[in-house]
């Protein structure tokens, strides 16, 4: 339903249409339009037309608050200043006068994802926080589907690596994460999304460089009070199933003899060079 409007009114119409005030509501064909419609940036401006659901949406308009511009983020921005609005946004200006002060830390949110359909009945109050998930929230995300190239990806490797990274160094309480532990649903998750992955060669012999201080691919050492010398070497490696199994010894010479004799891989650091 529309009903009439006096100056400095706006319409009250359907809320898939925009309420923009007069002079901006319908689609009319101006003069050439209605003389010539066959000329490219007639059909352009057409088609621009039909994906707004018909309705004519004019870069610049005159409303009650002030004439008002499409800014760089597809707002209808005011640029006038005699009425005291300036540089203020459209949508807002239109919910305080139906509803009052916006309330702290809340942003209007278009509930059709159209930034120009300005009826209030498409206008609302939400959170800070929730309209900008709302707008991050799969292809809204304006790297949805985009990955880094390979060299890009090198770079940031690069970039955080050793005493690069930001966390080098700091353990114990120094560490921010000391003392949290994850929920069992975030293990759950983490150990589904690993499921089935399998490391190269290369990064198995990486990781295990920086992590033990053996000085042997895949072995650490295993704290037993009850050993004389306080600990046992282990190797650790994946069956053909994808479960883990270990192989342990008192003497670094006898366990290096196991694991050779199950055909494992027995790898000393510093005999390659590293």
């Amino acid at each position: 339903m529309r009903k009439n409007y006096e100056r400095g009114q706006y319409e009250t119409i359907h809320p898939t249409q925009p309420a923009l005030y007069p002079r901006q509501l319908h689609w009319t064909k101006t003069r050439h339009e209605k003389n010539n419609t066959k000329t490219k940036p007639i059909r352009n401006r057409i088609k621009k037309r039909k994906q707004n659901g018909g309705i004519r949406m004019n870069r610049v308009i005159n409303t009650i608050f002030g004439r008002a511009i499409i800014n760089t983020q597809g707002y209808y921005q005011i640029t006038s200043s005699k009425e005291g609005n300036h540089g203020k946004k459209l949508h807002r200006l239109i919910w305080e006068k139906s509803w009052g002060k916006i309330p702290k830390g809340h942003h209007i949110h278009h509930i059709d994802g159209n930034p120009l359909n300005n009826c209030i009945l498409n206008l609302i109050a939400i959170p800070g926080k929730m309209h900008h998930q709302l707008h991050m929230k799969g292809e809204n995300h304006p790297n949805y589907g985009k990955h880094h190239s390979e060299e890009t990806r090198r770079k940031i490797g690069e970039a955080q690596k050793g005493e690069k990274h930001h966390m080098w160094g700091k353990k114990g309480k120094d560490n921010p994460n000391y003392g949290k532990k994850m929920s069992a649903e975030s293990r759950r998750k983490i150990s589904e999304a690993r499921t089935g992955m399998k490391m190269s060669e290369e990064a198995n012999i990486s990781n295990s460089k920086a992590r033990n201080a053996t000085g042997y691919y895949r072995v650490y050492k295993h704290t037993r009070k009850e050993m004389k010398q306080g600990f046992t070497y282990v190797y650790s490696y994946y069956d053909e199933n994808n479960h883990r199994k270990i192989i342990s010894s008192v003497d670094i010479n006898k366990l290096e003899d196991k694991v050779k004799a199950k055909g494992l891989k027995w790898l000393k650091f510093n005999e390659e060079g590293d």
